[in-house]
């Protein structure tokens, strides 16, 4: 804005209390004109930016090359073994420029504990290369070609067609309905691709090792609108799940439950991208009979961005965002290092 325009601003403005019958016709022509045009603006915007987070395009290009980049180190560290046929399976929805990412999440804990399978699902995104990549780090690595998950569930989601609509327009459908429905094992974990083990995770490798009998997840403070949508299903189920790392059994799975709540949750309609996380505490709610439930140490395992703890095991990054991405790398030149 030039001086002159600045100027012109500042005395319109300054006649905003004038009695003068110009200057009161102005203002009044203007706020009804531009009020509403202003709010049919912000309704638009805030529409587009919805479809964005649904499909992970409010992330620009430049932060998805600069993500893929600051973790490449990874590539140059040893390859390290899973356990194919573990009874306990770790999903990770993931892409091409989360790669990196989810490598140095993965390898930062097998190198503390090897005896889990990991399987990870392709959001569309990964190519041939991005796969020979994984295979040739996560020795006995279970691939989930999108392609292959779409064939496996279009008969199973028919019935359900607000599920089969939710998976094929959100990007991270995956997480809710391909970690468990494809799964091998009755126990599984769900874990992000931006997280990272700091040092020796013993109650996940105690959950792994024995069946308690449990659904054990990270405490997040605040989970985008999960306390309305917890309200919304007459549920009573703490609203403090985080998909940054959760462990359960696959029985909590109703497709049933959960298309209706595609149907009558007006945050889950306006919102779906935020489903995935906000449904699992339903689901948890209703097998509350069946499996106990406990959080990770809330001390050790930081999963609401604020980190305070020296000392913690776990970290999650909220990479969509980028409010945490520096912290993120100081932590993984550390993770780095012990690899």
């Amino acid at each position: 804005m030039t001086k002159t325009q600045s100027r012109v601003r500042l005395y319109i403005k300054s006649k905003r209390s004038s009695n003068k019958s110009f200057w009161r016709a102005f203002f009044c022509l203007k706020d009804s004109i531009s009020i509403p045009v202003h709010a049919a603006v912000v309704g638009i915007a805030h529409k587009i930016w919805l479809k964005k987070w649904d499909h992970h395009k409010n992330i620009t290009k430049a932060y998805q090359d600069r993500l893929h980049e600051v973790f490449k180190d990874i590539l140059t560290t040893a390859a390290r073994a899973c356990t194919p046929e573990a009874e306990v399976e770790l999903h990770t929805l993931t892409g091409h420029y989360h790669l990196n990412m989810y490598l140095l999440a993965v390898k930062s804990l097998l190198r503390f504990f090897d005896g889990v399978a990991i399987v990870v699902h392709d959001d569309g995104t990964l190519n041939e290369d991005d796969k020979k990549l994984l295979e040739d780090h996560i020795i006995g690595i279970q691939i989930i070609d999108r392609h292959r998950a779409d064939r496996e569930l279009q008969g199973l989601l028919k019935k359900y067609p607000h599920c089969e609509l939710y998976r094929k327009n959100v990007i991270n459908a995956p997480e809710l309905l391909d970690n468990i429905l494809l799964a091998r094992t009755k126990r599984i974990i769900t874990m992000n691709s931006d997280i990272l083990f700091l040092s020796r995770p013993q109650e996940l490798i105690d959950w792994i090792q024995h069946d308690h009998n449990q659904f054990l997840y990270v405490y997040e403070a605040s989970p985008i609108y999960q306390e309305a949508v917890v309200k919304e299903s007459n549920s009573t189920f703490p609203p403090h799940v985080t998909l940054a790392l959760v462990c359960f059994y696959t029985d909590v799975m109703d497709l049933s439950l959960v298309e209706h709540l595609f149907t009558t949750s007006k945050h889950l309609i306006k919102h779906p991208w935020t489903a995935g996380q906000n449904i699992y505490p339903v689901l948890f709610s209703k097998k509350s009979t069946v499996h106990e439930t406990a959080t990770f140490d809330r001390a050790t395992h930081e999963a609401s961005g604020i980190f305070i703890n020296e000392k913690a095991v776990f970290r999650h990054y909220w990479s969509s965002t980028g409010i945490l991405t520096e912290f993120h790398i100081a932590d993984s030149k550390k993770v780095l290092l012990e690899l």
